[in-house]
């Protein structure tokens, strides 16, 4: 999916393998290099950053930030932290996700997810409003998206209509000064729990 994703971005398939590997080499136990284009212990050591990878999860984003071959993706999608999370289950919730997302996690065509996106969101096109008409089956779905059948079936554990976690973001305003707080709830207990929380600036917003 990784790959996917990258190829979508305009990277070309082997950079795309060898990035996805790199990510992957992160947070694996051992420090061996099965994938060219990768990067393991001794690449880091050549690049001048001795202990890395840290061969352990990613604990943020900004951590993602200190993979070697990262810049690439950054060239690449300059907003590519909008595309992930680090607390979900490994799901792509399709009642939620963007149209691009879909579409290159599922190898729909991009016009198909879009519609079906647009489907989601209900008569007034605007998400998470009382219109909104959620999507039902996995296989409704993949239908829609002219993505069903063959080796895209094996997709379907990776998908979900309804995610674990919820980003909620508001932004509060005092004066001229405005403020967003973004949080990601985690609902996988049954009783919605915040895993992180955080203070983001609002465009225009004065500072106090």
């Amino acid at each position: 999916v990784l790959e996917r994703v990258f190829v979508s971005w305009g990277l070309s398939l082997a950079d795309a393998q060898g990035i996805a590997a790199t990510l992957m080499y992160w947070t694996d136990a051992d420090d061996v290099k099965r994938r060219p284009g990768s990067a393991e212990k001794l690449d880091y050591e050549h690049l001048g950053r001795p202990g890395m990878p840290l061969n352990r999860p990613f604990r943020s984003l900004d951590e993602v930030d200190l993979a070697a071959r990262v810049d690439e993706l950054r060239g690449a999608k300059p907003d590519w932290k909008n595309w992930f999370t680090l607390r979900g289950s490994g799901q792509l919730d399709l009642n939620s996700a963007a149209a691009e997302v879909i579409a290159a996690a599922t190898e729909a065509a991009l016009e198909n997810a879009r519609r079906l996106v647009s489907a989601r969101n209900g008569p007034d096109g605007l998400p998470h409003t009382p219109d909104d008409e959620p999507l039902q089956t996995l296989e409704e779905v993949m239908a829609l998206l002219g993505a069903f059948g063959g080796a895209n079936t094996e997709m379907l554990p990776r998908l979900t209509l309804e995610g674990q976690t919820r980003h909620v973001e508001s932004i509060g305003t005092a004066g001229d000064a405005r403020c967003g707080i973004a949080l990601v709830v985690d609902m996988g207990s049954g009783e919605p729990r915040i895993a992180e929380w955080r203070e983001f600036p609002v465009e225009g917003a004065a500072r106090p």
